[in-house]
């Protein structure tokens, strides 16, 4: 790293010793340290491209991403070749949601260094966030074609080719990925996945595992698990891990309702609607809670309390079928019933595929399989690690 070609003598070799202490506060997380040393830095040298671009990394890790982004286009501005700092303008702009400008700034450091791995694969993220998954996964192939051991890259690949449904491929990129990064307990979790979502169910949750040997306080890891031992019918073990991970996060909104349908699933009712409930405080707007706490009132012969909990599911998610049905059938039971001819189509057709569920004299409750498996089971985003 060079300090500023201007300074000469004495207080270029000042600038440099101060440089290389921030440098290492930087590396070792004393951020607010290196910050510091960075600001008396650049009071001697205003004009210092690699000091400015590194004042915005350390504030795009300390959460002020509009700071980092006019701090790196400042160093842009004095060295406009600088493809470490387009590099980082791009994650400081993601971190912002602003997709284009961040994709426009990868293009910009491989408009300099077209064998920049890292810009390929920080411009495939982009693509893959932005929906356009061939061409996020032709962009990561260009990344490891110039570094084949890019763990973050082939993650990158697997997880864009789950989203493309192409499961098998996803695995074998994902287990590249595991195999460079053995100790990374994120990456065995989204590896664990992917192959949940392939029906191996056995080998998702021995990567759960391993990951939780890795990282056992981790909410996220301890929340999937316990999706894939219910799947097993392990219930008492995934209501464990459950409780372990709202342990760890109690403001874990997916894990309630995860939890509240394995005690619904064991007959536990009153429990069940107590999770649904805190579910739905802490995220108002999850449908599948409303419909599971409708569920586990209607067991409990609350008709008017589920009916108004179908309601509210059915409001936040129309084509509901099994929160239609089961609205029709604790309407019956309240004597509320609407007209034939007002039961949607969609409705209609869920009911002739499933005849059982007109017994109407008992409640709805057909051996869901997890009701929120799509939102429990989302993959957070790879952790973006600012390069310098």
């Amino acid at each position: 790293m060079n300090a500023d070609a201007n300074a000469t003598g004495p207080q270029k070799a000042t600038v440099e010793d101060a440089l290389e202490l921030a440098v290492q506060h930087h590396n070792a997380g004393r951020l607010e340290a290196a910050l510091d040393i960075y600001k008396r830095i650049q009071q001697a040298v205003p004009d210092h491209p690699v000091v400015l671009h590194l004042m915005g990394v350390v504030s795009h890790q300390m959460g002020d991403g509009e700071a980092a982004i006019d701090l790196i286009r400042q160093a842009l501005s004095l060295a406009p070749d600088y493809v470490e700092a387009h590099n980082n303008l791009g994650l400081a702009l993601v971190a912002q949601g602003n997709l284009d400008a961040a994709a426009a700034s990868y293009r910009d450091a491989l408009a300099r260094e077209p064998d920049d791995a890292v810009a390929h694969r920080n411009l495939a993220d982009v693509l893959r966030k932005q929906g356009r998954l061939d061409e996020a996964i032709e962009r990561y192939g260009e990344a490891l074609a110039r570094d084949p051991e890019a763990a973050a890259a082939h993650r990158g690949l697997g997880e864009a080719l789950r989203d493309r449904g192409r499961l098998p491929e996803a695995a074998a990129s994902l287990r590249r990925a595991v195999a460079l990064r053995p100790d990374d307990a994120k990456l065995c979790c989204v590896l664990g996945n992917v192959l949940r979502e392939q029906g191996d169910i056995d080998a998702a949750v021995a990567q759960y595992r391993q990951a939780l040997t890795i990282r056992s306080d981790d909410a996220w890891i301890h929340n999937n698990l316990g999706i894939a031992l219910r799947a097993q019918s392990k219930q008492l073990e995934a209501i464990a891990h459950y409780e372990k991970a709202l342990a760890i996060r109690p403001d874990y909104a997916a894990v309630h309702g995860n939890l509240g349908n394995a005690l619904r699933e064991k007959g536990e009712f009153a429990r069940a609607a107590a999770q649904y409930e805190r579910a739905l405080e802490i995220q108002p707007d999850f449908a599948d809670a409303h419909l599971g706490l409708g569920l586990s009132l209607h067991h409990q012969g609350h008709l008017a309390a589920a009916r108004d909990a179908y309601e509210a599911g059915i409001a936040l998610d129309p084509p509901a079928g099994i929160a239609h049905v089961a609205l029709r059938r604790v309407r019956i039971a309240l004597k509320t019933l609407v007209p034939e001819s007002d039961v949607p189509p969609d409705q209609q057709v869920y009911e002739d595929a499933h005849p059982g569920l007109r017994i109407w004299n008992q409640p709805v409750d057909p051996g869901l399989p997890d009701l929120l498996h799509r939102m429990s089971a989302i993959t957070p985003e790879a952790e973006a690690v600012p390069s310098w």
